[in-house]
């Protein structure tokens, strides 16, 4: 096969020439993401109900759809969270589900369901949770306007052109003040007519009509006919007619009619201010920019901001829209920071070959297996879809290396042979010939490592997805490699780059200096004093295995490295009840006294409240640096946390991490499963109090998801009279809530804009509970009864809202580790904590969750992954070597590469985490190559007829300068990333950092030890 290719060179040449342009064709246009679009398996259920309470939402809402969910196949968690008027439900099922089917069957389950549900609760929603929830970026418009302008121009103009952008799903609006037409009934003329709430909203609702009546035919013309009933000036809404009051016989006998106006206020004006806003001081309108699912992050971003000049065309002069915060420009940075990683470890691969080789022409036929590998490899990555992301390109940088070993062996022996005398022609038939199946030997060693992740992912949870593109684009890159070296390299030795054979100072294997002699001569010298010392040998290494596994817990572990970051997000969370104002008002106090004591900000973002008055006692505040320094700012930040009382921080992550979908806390999660509230509340004040006390010292923020409780007024009805009167338990619900909180009556339009129109009481008829006692509700005879007569108050503390997990009730307790702190650290403290402090039983129980139960899980799927690689692996060898024992013997470099391991992780003083796995899993592909080549040289050596020890001896020496060759060339491409990463690749650090130690320090053990350890598999054998 390689003659026949021979033959034709300059179809070789073209054939790769046109691979490699439709590679760079397809790598200009693969999409850039930071990650790969990942798929999470949980669904989530949304249902609104009115405005109960908490437990009422548990009770009638969250408990029946639990209850159906249970029994879906897949299923592992639920978890719900009953706040008021509102119920989630997350559903997380295996990683092996098809959530299609699984969205089916949910809703099934609700429409089974759905007739036992509240009749005034909205109809469960579902929805899929993926990356596309990440918002894409944050915008903020502001200008010499009042907020409610701001508003408007923000709900009319430009939300509505944001959504219309290709790949942007949604812009969420915050701040500002939403307009309405408040009908703002006075009591005591309301109570003097007679009236209720519900008659003032039905009066409303029934004039406001605008209707088809169909069509009439006149002749040879259609008319549709339609009655416009609709509110055209706030002056036909004060003109609305109420009821009629009959006449009095001493005044007239015409019927009065009861106006809104008689009745009630009507203005334009602004909703209750539910959310507040503010950039550098000055109000503003954020936007929450969503892109669509399977959309590019980067391509939507610069649609985005390439149709901000056309968005502010439609806006007065003097409003600017800023973008405070995105993911894109961090993907950006990042890629480019890890594509030039690529470039500069191949550069430097390239360096390391000229050295060995001593020759231009040698240098650049291996080099080119970098470039041409790596390009063709773009073409399968553009029509699998794969992204250029931090994870594909990780594969890359790490093959980088390793695309040459190939190349390099099928050139040496093609030179072995032209130094014979034969042609180049027929010197790269013969030498690319003998090496075809050692090659393809090699690299499937290297590339089985991947395929139990490619084929069973799924075992590593939800990141499994995501590793997927890094086992792909190093497969497929070592796999072009492959073919690069034995068709191509042997075509450009043969043709376009010959090399003179009688140059013998060229060669390859040629001695060039005395220095390689001396080296060469050393080495023999060592190897022959471990295999008369092998029993010190091993001894030494045995201890120093045990040490190095020893040390390695102490190192801690954690879930993924955290990126750089330049901006600082602190959540400020003050006592339920806090009115928004004064919320408002602590955050200002807390910006002030950042913008003094932090230097190099940027500028600054607050926003208190959310989207229910519920929230008003929460605030964020947003800073961006001019530097990537966030845990200096945040370590100022936490010096004034003392001075606000009451009052819980934390901090939120800003940039995009692998763990984003599974724990936003970034800390170690507690939870607490516990039926009792108040019993579930007392544990979790106690366990943060004593986390506080006793672990200060390796944590920061101690936070608990249970709060103290929302100020509620509990309105007891007597059922007893409610039905002896004839009333309707929900006109009273209607009528309470038109008078606190309001009632939409529906929309007042000009020009097309439509304005809610809300009726509700004036605010001096509602200062103090005792006010709705004056309220009457009509009952089914048409009289007016006061709501004194079938209720009376009580004041409690309702909780804020009611977790649940399993169907059970808990709370979660985070706390986040200190700089440098690993997880591992902080769980031992805080279990410590619990055996002395807390009896655990069937009413009461802790439960790892979180990053930590997430590294858990994801560890014992990839101890299976290595597993099963480390099988395929040895399968292979043992074909190659048609024997059992050699490749047992060629594994002993795997327990030798975990010293070098255990030592850079010493050195750097890095914690382990995910990454590290991943790298060890790399690492036993590449690690076992150079045991392969050493082994097999011993075997071919004994079978010429030499003696054990001196096969072993000649052995090492023979393959001393092509493993150092491979080995240095992997390594001097990994010493970019491992030992010099930039802000944005922290992430992929530790498998750069784990292959460089492991490879380097396993590599001289092999070098070392392996002669010895096929001495003593051997002794008393003869050679086959």
């Amino acid at each position: 096969m390689i003659s026949r290719i021979l033959k034709k060179p300059l179809t070789v040449v073209i054939t790769f020439t046109i691979l490699v342009g439709l590679g760079i064709f397809c790598g200009k246009n693969l999409a850039l993401d930071m990650f790969p679009e990942t798929s999470y398996p949980m669904v989530m259920v949304q249902t609104c109900y009115g405005n109960s309470d908490p437990e009422e939402v548990e009770r009638n809402v969250t408990r029946p759809l639990e209850s159906a969910f249970s029994g879906l196949s897949g299923l592992k968690h639920i978890v719900s969270t009953s706040s008021t008027g509102y119920s989630q439900i997350q559903l997380s099922f295996s990683t092996s589900t098809n959530l299609d089917t699984a969205s089916n069957d949910i809703r099934d389950k609700i429409d089974g369901v759905r007739s036992t549900l509240p009749d005034t609760a909205t109809s469960p929603t579902t929805m899929r949770l993926d990356a596309s929830l990440i918002p894409l970026m944050t915008l903020v418009m502001k200008g010499d306007h009042s907020p409610a302008e701001l508003y408007e121009y923000a709900d009319e103009i430009v939300s509505p052109f944001f959504e219309q952008i290709d790949g942007v799903a949604s812009a969420e609006i915050s701040g500002g003040e939403e307009k309405c037409i408040r009908v703002s009934v006075i009591q005591d003329r309301l109570e003097a007519y007679g009236l209720t709430m519900a008659q003032v909203i039905q009066a409303l609702n029934s004039q406001n009509l605008s209707s088809s009546a169909g069509i009439i035919q006149a002749g040879d013309t259609n008319y549709t006919i339609a009655a416009d009933g609709a509110f055209s000036s706030l002056e036909d809404i004060r003109d609305t007619v109420i009821t009629y009051l009959k006449p009095s016989v001493s005044t007239s006998k015409e019927s009065v009619a009861v106006l809104v106006r008689d009745i009630a206020d009507v203005t334009e004006t602004s909703k209750d201010v539910t959310s507040i806003s503010y950039l550098d001081g000055v109000p503003c309108v954020q936007f929450k920019i969503q892109k669509q699912s399977g959309k590019n992050s980067v391509a939507a971003a610069h649609a985005l901001r390439s149709a901000l000049p056309k968005i502010l065309a439609q806006l007065p002069d003097d409003i600017q829209i800023v973008e405070i915060s995105n993911s894109t420009d961090q993907i950006e940075a990042t890629v480019k920071e890890v594509i030039s990683s690529v470039v500069t470890g191949a550069l430097l691969a390239v360096v390391v070959l000229f050295l060995f080789l001593r020759n231009i022409k040698s240098t650049i036929i291996i080099g080119l297996s970098i470039p041409v590998s790596i390009i063709i490899t773009l073409v399968f990555m553009y029509f699998r879809g794969t992204s250029l992301n931090l994870i594909s390109l990780s594969g890359l940088l790490l093959g980088v290396g390793m695309l040459v070993d190939n190349s390099i062996v099928v050139l040496e022996n093609i030179y072995t042979h032209s130094a014979q005398g034969k042609s180049p022609l027929q010197a790269s038939i013969d030498g690319a010939g003998e090496m075809v199946m050692p090659v393809i030997s090699s690299t499937l060693t290297s590339v089985c490592i991947f395929v139990p992740m490619l084929a069973f992912g799924s075992i590593l949870g939800y990141m499994g997805e995501a590793f997927l593109d890094l086992g792909f684009s190093i497969s497929i890159a070592l796999i072009c490699s492959l073919f690069t070296s034995i068709i191509l390299v042997p075509v450009l030795a043969a043709y376009y780059l010959k090399v003179n054979p009688k140059a013998k100072d060229e060669l390859p294997a040629e001695k060039h200096i005395s220095l390689g002699e001396k080296l060469n001569a050393s080495y023999e010298r060592a190897v022959r004093w471990v295999l008369h010392h092998k029993l010190v040998s091993f001894a030494a290494l045995i201890v120093l295995f045990f040490i190095s596994m020893a040390s390695l817990p102490s190192r801690g572990f954690i879930l993924f490295p955290a990126n750089a970051e330049n901006q600082v997000k602190v959540t400020m969370t003050l006592p339920k009840g806090t009115p928004i104002t004064e919320t408002e008002e602590e955050i200002q106090e807390l910006e002030r006294l950042a913008k003094e004591s932090i230097s190099g900000i940027s500028y600054t973002n607050y926003t208190v409240g959310g989207t229910t008055a519920a929230s008003s006692n929460e605030g964020s505040l947003l800073i961006t640096l001019e530097n990537a320094d966030a845990d200096k700012a945040k370590d100022i930040l936490r010096t004034f946390f003392p001075q606000f009382a009451g009052a819980e921080f934390e901090f939120e992550a800003t940039s995009i991490g692998l763990n984003s979908a599974s724990s936003a806390s970034g800390g170690f999660e507690l939870e607490i499963h516990c039926n009792n509230l108040e019993t579930l509340s007392a544990t979790s004040e106690k366990l943060v109090s004593l986390i506080k006390a006793e672990c200060s010292d390796i944590v920061n923020e101690v936070t608990s998801d249970i709060s103290n409780g929302q100020p509620e007024v509990k309105i007891r009805l007597d059922r007893e009279a409610v039905r002896t009167l004839g009333l309707n338990i929900q006109n009273i619900a209607t009528e309470l809530r038109a008078a606190v909180s309001g009632i939409e009556a529906g929309t007042f339009s000009v020009d097309g804009n439509d304005t809610d129109i809300l009726v509700t009481l004036s605010s001096e008829d509602k200062t103090k509970v005792r006010d709705l006692d004056r309220l009457f509700v009509t009952n089914n005879s048409g009289l007016k009864i006061p709501l004194s007569a079938v209720a009376h108050y009580e004041e409690v503390t309702a909780p804020a809202s009611i977790e649940r997990k399993d169907q059970t009730r808990m709370t979660s307790v985070i706390a986040v580790p200190k700089n440098g702190v690993p997880l591992t650290t902080v769980q031992k403290r805080i279990n410590a904590l619990i055996e002395e402090n807390f009896v655990q039983d069937e009413s009461l129980s802790f439960e790892t969750a979180g990053d930590f139960s997430d590294m858990i899980e994801m560890g014992k799927g990839f101890v299976i992954v290595i597993v099963m690689a480390m099988i395929l692996v040895f399968a292979v060898m043992a074909s190659q070597f048609e024997s059992l024992k050699d490749p047992f013997i060629i594994y002993f470099t795997i327990p030798l590469s975990f010293i070098g391991v255990a030592l850079i992780y010493f050195l750097v003083g890095q914690p382990l985490s995910m990454m590290s796995i991943l790298g060890v899993l790399m690492l036993v592909g590449v690690i076992v190559n150079n045991g392969i080549v050493l082994v097999d040289a011993a075997n071919s050596l004994r079978r010429k007829g030499l003696s054990l020890e001196e096969a072993c001896i000649e052995a090492a020496k023979s393959r001393l300068r092509p493993i150092m060759m491979s080995t240095l060339t992997t390594i001097i491409s990994l010493v970019p990333m491992a030992l010099f990463p930039s802000e944005g690749a922290a992430m992929i650090q530790p498998i750069n950092l784990t292959v460089l130690g492991g490879l380097g320090f396993g590599t001289v053990m092999t070098l070392s030890i392996m002669p010895a350890v096929y001495y003593v598999f051997n002794k008393g054998k003869k050679g086959k």
